[in-house]
């Protein structure tokens, strides 16, 4: 009876509990063009090659495809993979030699203007000569899981979305990653590397690129690692970004085919490196650049000559032995900066806050008017520091071209008092001047005469040492307690006069 009560237990929870089998593939082992051909287009299918096949037209995977390469050559010549349907190319060789060749421009295309598709690349080297590699239409998809694909340049051509795990993208002569209107790249992973003087990514047209992982290298010539234009975003979380020119740059023209208006930049955590250049330059009209984290370094960490910079975290650094500003109109200006604000030709608007994060530079913060801009011009920057830690290597910690109180907290290795508004003040702590508000060093005494009335300590200079306040209280202190007891007499001496005349 026990065991019948047990069987109908299991028998009914098997009703309950979907099981989730795992199959392996029946792959169908192809050695020449026509049975690829036919083995890719009409059903769901998982291909094997046994032998190097050379293509004499285009291929199609319009349903369910794996493509195993299985350590041969899949030579396409000029002709063009086009997937419609979900594929997986993928190498089981265990010398990991599977390859697809191609000098087509295109050689891989993603969906179609009807039709989408979404590839997904495990394993395997495309290797492309031809100037496109592969391109993802709007509403297709492609996904790196591992392998290499490389092309001449725009190795990807994304108009979908390309989410990139594992794996390398690279361009040999120019741009890696073209990310398009509309277009999504997401980096988890893996490498995007360009061999040449260009930008790994380059961002046109309201789109998007997010970066939570792996590796963005433009370490020839002086390339770049992502060039935005107008509309575009980048999202840095975590990752790398190594160049020897800049490693994140906008565009400040404001019409044109370039034109570089309201690209945002996000930056909370991460690692950016340019050697040889300033490794944030912001140009962009109306441009927004928000950093709470990560490290930024460069020839000077920061340059914004347009739109609106705030940092509140952080560490950025600027590398250059010595502080320099320069007259140029298409490219950075200051070097030996941690934060450089330096008006554009364009002559817009710059709004700049710092309430965090760690500078360190020839000069931590330079505010310089390299192209000669006249006063009205420089009336529209704005400039506030409200926190964090700025400290020098050779020149000032604080340059600017003209004088300005702008700062109301931080910590800096030198007094900078003249920067300092009239109610605030600096108090030296520990070898560093902290600025602080001159209200909040006002000791609070109490009126013996009035339980409900406060007295405070007048501040006395602008440049405070530690407890200063403190010991402002203690030098009134004997002062008020003189008063206090004259008071004390008089009153004691007036009760006992009173007594002596009623008796």
């Amino acid at each position: 009876m026990k065991k019948f009560i047990l069987g109908a237990i299991l028998i009914i929870a098997c009703c309950f509990v979907k099981a989730t089998p795992t199959f392996a593939l029946d792959y169908v082992e192809v050695n020449n063009f026509s049975s690829l051909y036919s083995a890719l287009r009409p059903q769901d299918s998982a291909v094997k090659l046994t032998s190097n096949i050379t293509a004499t037209g285009n291929l199609f995977a319009t349903k369910g495809t794996t493509l195993d390469l299985n350590g041969h050559t899949l030579n396409m010549a000029t002709n063009v993979f086009v997937i419609l349907e979900n594929a997986t190319i993928l190498d089981s060789s265990a010398e990991k030699t599977g390859k697809i060749n191609s000098n087509a421009s295109f050689a891989i295309q993603i969906g179609n203007s009807t039709r989408a598709g979404n590839l997904t690349v495990e394993s395997g080297e495309l290797y492309f000569t031809g100037s496109y590699g592969i391109r993802v239409m709007g509403g297709s998809s492609l996904t790196m899981d591992g392998g290499s694909v490389s092309a001449k340049y725009f190795t990807v051509y994304n108009q979908g979305t390309t989410t990139i795990n594992e794996g390398e993208v690279r361009a040999r002569d120019d741009v890696t990653i073209q990310n398009y209107t509309d277009a999504i790249l997401e980096i988890n992973g893996g490498k995007i590397i360009t061999d040449a003087d260009a930008q790994a990514i380059n961002m046109y047209g309201s789109c998007k690129a997010t970066m939570n992982g792996g590796e963005i290298i433009a370490m020839n010539y002086s390339g770049n690692g992502i060039m935005m234009f107008k509309d575009t975003e980048f999202i840095m979380n975590g990752g790398k970004i190594t160049t020897i020119g800049a490693a994140i740059l906008g565009n400040g023209s404001v019409d044109g085919d370039n034109e570089g208006t309201n690209a945002k930049i996000t930056i909370t955590g991460g690692d950016i490196k340019a050697t040889g250049d300033t490794a944030i330059y912001i140009p962009q009209p109306n441009g927004v650049t928000t950093i709470s984290g990560g490290t930024i370094e460069g020839t000077t960490a920061i340059e914004i000559r347009a739109g609106t910079l705030n940092i509140s975290g952080g560490t950025l650094t600027g590398t250059s032995d010595t502080y320099n500003v320069i007259f140029n109109t298409n490219g950075s200006t200051t070097t030996g900066a941690a934060v450089a604000i330096a008006q554009h030709t364009t002559k817009l608007p710059i709004n700049v806050l710092i309430s965090g994060g760690n500078f360190t530079a020839p000069t931590a913060l330079s505010f310089a008017n390299p192209l000669g801009n006249s006063e009205e011009d420089l009336e529209k920057i704005t400039i506030e520091i409200t926190g964090g830690n700025f400290d020098s290597t050779s020149a000032e910690t604080i340059t600017m071209v003209e004088p300005r109180k702008f700062i109301t907290g931080g910590s800096f290795d030198e007094n900078i008092g003249e920067f300092v508004p009239d109610d605030y003040v600096v108090v030296e702590e520990a070898g560093r001047f902290v600025v602080k508000s001159a209200q909040s060093l006002q000791p609070v005494v109490t009126d013996p005469e009035d339980d409900e009335s406060e007295i405070a300590v007048p501040n006395t200079g602008s440049i405070a040492k530690e407890d200063q306040g403190a010991n402002l209280f203690h030098i009134f202190e004997p002062i008020a307690l003189w008063v206090l007891m004259l008071a004390v007499s008089r009153k004691t001496g007036k009760m006992i006069a009173q007594k002596i005349t009623s008796e």
